[in-house]
C-alpha cells in the first residue's frame, strides 16, 4: 500500500512540500507515495498570484503582473532560488526603492537617490530631516550589536532574556532616537516589510527580529546609492509559472480545490507505526491518510486541528496570529506621492484604514518599475494595500484579499517550541510564519516537512 499524504494549503509551503514529495515519488518509482493537495480557495498559489493587466494604450494587449509575492534575491532566498534554477525559470533584476508620503504630501522623500531624498528642496534646511539622516547612520552602525550572542533558530528550546523580547519602540526610546527617524524612516520601512500596522511594528515586533532582517538584507549598509543592498529579482512573465510547473506532476483527481478542511482527527489502532489520520472536509466527507502536512497560517492550523489538538498544539499554535489585508490593482496615480520626484517602487502612506488592532499599513507598489514594462503601452500599473478610500472605479482591474503573520515576542518564543509538536501525531506544520514570514521561509519549511516524512 502506498503512503497516503495529505497537504492542507496550497501556498508556497504546501507547493514546496508537494514538489519535494514528487521528487521522492520519482526516485521510488511513482508507486510508494500517494499525494493529495487540499485548498479552501478556488485557486492554487496563496500569495503567489499572477493576473492579467489590460493595457491602457490604444494598442491594447495584456501584461501579466504579480499581486502579492513579487521579489526575491539569491542572498537570502537560497533554497527558492535553487528551486527556480532546477526548473529553468528565468529571473530579471529589479532595483527596489522606497518612498514615503505623510500628511497628504506635506512631507515626502524617496530612497532612489540623494536628490530624491530631498525631493522637497525645503527639507535641505529642515533640522528634523538632518536628525533623521544622522539617526539612520547611527542605527546602521549600532543596530547589529543586538544580535551579538544570538544564532539562527536551532529548532530547540532557547532561553530568552528581556533584551530578546525588547520591542522596536522600547529600543528606540532607550537609545534616544528621534521621532523623525522613527516616524519618517524606520517604522514605515519595517511596517511595509512585514505588512504590519505601525503601532504593532513599534510596540510588538522585537528589535532582535528587525535587526536580523536589516543585517541579512544589507539594509544596515544603506546610504541611498545604487551599490547598496542586495540585488532583487522578479520571475520573468510572473511567479505563477512555478505554481503551474509543480501542478503538472499532480494527478487532477488528487487536487481538491474549494475544499476547506474542517477537522483533522487521529484514530487509534493497535497495529502499525502510528495512528491513521482522518481528514474531515467542510462538505462532510472523510478521507484517511498516513501523514498530513498542514501548510496554512498558524492560527488556521489550530482551528483545523479542532477539539483534538493536544495541550502543546493549543499552547504553541495559539501564539500565532494573522491580520487581513485588501489589495487593489489599479491605475489611480493619486495614490502615489504628490511630488513626482518622490515616486519609488514602494510608496508608504501614513493615511490608512483601521483594523481591530489599530491603523493598517498602506503601501502603493509602482509595478511600472518592473523590468520590461513600458508605461506608454500599459499605462500606470499600481497595487495599493489597505487604502483609506477606494481608487477611482474606472481605474480598478482587480481586488484581492490576503492575510499576513503578526509577530511579537510570544510568537518568536513559540517558534522555538515548534519542534515539540512537529510530526508528533504524524502531523507536520509548514509556513512562512514559522520563521520571519517571507517566501523563502515558506518554501524551506515546506521542503523540510516533506523530507521529514520521506527522508530518502
Amino acid at each position: 500500500m502506498p503512503l497516503r499524504v495529505a497537504i492542507v494549503g496550497s501556498g508556497v509551503s504546501g507547493l514546496a512540500a508537494l514538489w519535494t514529495l514528487q521528487q521522492q515519488q520519482r526516485q521510488s518509482g511513482d508507486k510508494d507515495i500517494e499525494i493529495h493537495l487540499y485548498e479552501a480557495d478556488e485557486r492554487v498559489g496563496g500569495h503567489t498570484l499572477t493576473v492579467p493587466w489590460r493595457n491602457l494604450s490604444k494598442a491594447g494587449g495584456i501584461t501579466m503582473v504579480d499581486i502579492a509575492f513579487t521579489l526575491f534575491n539569491k542572498l537570502t532566498y537560497p533554497n527558492f532560488t535553487s528551486f527556480l534554477s532546477h526548473l529553468d525559470i528565468p529571473a530579471l533584476p529589479m532595483r527596489i526603492t522606497f518612498g514615503l508620503s505623510r500628511n497628504n504630501g506635506q512631507f515626502e522623500w524617496s530612497s532612489t537617490s540623494l536628490s530624491t531624498l530631498f525631493a522637497q528642496r525645503r527639507n535641505l534646511l529642515s533640522p528634523s530631516v538632518w536628525r533623521m539622516l544622522f539617526d539612520i547612520w547611527r542605527f546602521n552602525l549600532f543596530a547589529a550589536d543586538v544580535l551579538l550572542g544570538h544564532d539562527e533558530p536551532s529548532g530547540e528550546d532557547q532561553t530568552r532574556t528581556k533584551q530578546d523580547e525588547e520591542s522596536v519602540g522600547a529600543y528606540l526610546k532607550r537609545n534616544h532616537y528621534s521621532s523623525a527617524f522613527r516616524d519618517n524612516y524606520l517604522i514605515p520601512l519595517a511596517s511595509s516589510i512585514w505588512v504590519n500596522n505601525p503601532d504593532q511594528t513599534l510596540n510588538s515586533i522585537p528589535i532582535l527580529m528587525l535587526a536580523s532582517y536589516f543585517k541579512n538584507h544589507l539594509l544596515l549598509n544603506s546610504s541611498f546609492s545604487d551599490n547598496d543592498g542586495v540585488q532583487w529579482l522578479v520571475i520573468k512573465d510572473g511567479a505563477q509559472q512555478y505554481v503551474d510547473r509543480i501542478l503538472e506532476g499532480l494527478p487532477r483527481e488528487n487536487l481538491h480545490l474549494s475544499t476547506p478542511i474542517s477537522k483533522i482527527e487521529s484514530e487509534c489502532r493497535l497495529k502499525g507505526k502510528g495512528p491513521p489520520l482522518l481528514l474531515h472536509t467542510a462538505d462532510g466527507s472523510i478521507e484517511r491518510f498516513d501523514r498530513v502536512i498542514v501548510a496554512t497560517a498558524g492560527d488556521e492550523a489550530l482551528r483545523i486541528l479542532g477539539d483534538g489538538a493536544t495541550f502543546d498544539e493549543r499552547r504553541i499554535l495559539g501564539c500565532f496570529k494573522t491580520s487581513p489585508s485588501r489589495v487593489y490593482l489599479h491605475s489611480d496615480t493619486s495614490f502615489m506621492p504628490r511630488n513626482r520626484k518622490a515616486w519609488a517602487a514602494w510608496n508608504y502612506h501614513d493615511f490608512s484604514t483601521s483594523g481591530p488592532s489599530g491603523p493598517l499599513v498602506s503601501l502603493t507598489a509602482n509595478l511600472n518599475d518592473l523590468p520590461g514594462q513600458d508605461i506608454s503601452i500599459t499605462g500606470p500599473i499600481l497595487t495599493t494595500l489597505n487604502p483609506p478610500k477606494t481608487p477611482d472605479p474606472w481605474s480598478i482591474q482587480g481586488t484581492f484579499y490576503f492575510r499576513h503573520p503578526v509577530y511579537d515576542s510570544a510568537s518568536m518564543q513559540a517558534q522555538n517550541e515548534l519542534h515539540r509538536i512537529q510530526g508528533r501525531r504524524n502531523i507536520w506544520f509548514a509556513g512562512a510564519w514559522m520563521r520571519e514570514g517571507f517566501h523563502e521561509h515558506g518554501f524551506t519549511t515546506g521542503v523540510k516537512a516533506a523530507m521529514d516524512i520521506c527522508p530518502e
